[in-house]
């Protein structure tokens, strides 16, 4: 008796949890058409939290870039006028970068872009990404002068630095012909700590500062 009632639990623990599967791929499903889940009609990766500005359209199998960027200098005094380079890198082997953008730190002031040769003149814009609203620098290759993969390009742009001790990100981004776009949060440093320095005399009655000869 007791044996028929353990069949009967067994059974209809496999019936619920059968229920349970069939409820969990339908729930899936529906995720997966609607979007949720940053893919559109099967072939296109979306990262969640962009605007529709914002997609990293990426088809399956599509060429596409890749990147790296570097800014110089990310050290820097506070309230200060500096230029910056950002030193872009095409990184990948089937696609040129034909577009770069950088956006505003609102914590930096007097946010201006620069003329690259062989690049038509910066406009500047605004867009929003999480709900807030960002101003932006953006460069469009002239035909010819793209960034091909293995090359590099350099950005520059003049922004006054903040009067407190903070590492900030900027918000960078490429983009190639295909509409991948690549996103980079390169950090620049804001250094208001006072050098310590130390004087050491000789027996002849001079002295030096730190390492000077």
């Amino acid at each position: 008796m007791k044996l028929r009632e353990c069949l009967k639990d067994k059974k209809g623990v496999a019936k619920v949890s059968i229920t349970i599967l069939i409820l969990i791929g339908v729930i899936f499903s529906i995720f997966f058409v609607s979007g949720v889940f940053g893919v559109e009609d099967g072939e296109i990766i979306i990262p969640e939290g962009f605007s529709e500005d914002h997609q990293f359209g990426m088809m399956a199998n599509d060429p596409h870039h890749d990147s790296e960027i570097t800014v110089t200098p990310s050290i820097v005094p506070q309230t200060t006028g500096v230029t910056f380079t950002a030193h872009v890198e095409n990184t990948g082997n089937d696609a040129d970068i034909h577009e770069f953008r950088v956006y505003e730190n609102d914590e930096f002031f007097n946010f201006v872009c620069n003329n690259v040769t062989g690049w038509f003149p910066p406009s500047v814009g605004h867009t929003t990404i999480n709900g807030t609203i960002y101003k932006y620098c953006q460069w469009n290759a002239q035909p010819g002068n793209e960034i091909g993969p293995g090359e590099t390009e350099d950005f520059t742009f003049d922004a006054d630095t903040p009067d407190t001790e903070c590492c900030r990100k900027w918000f960078m981004e490429t983009r190639d012909p295909e509409g991948t776009y690549i996103f980079h949060e390169p950090e620049i440093c804001v250094d208001t700590t006072d050098p310590e320095t130390t004087k050491s005399f000789s027996p002849e009655g001079t002295y030096k500062i730190d390492g000077e000869e």
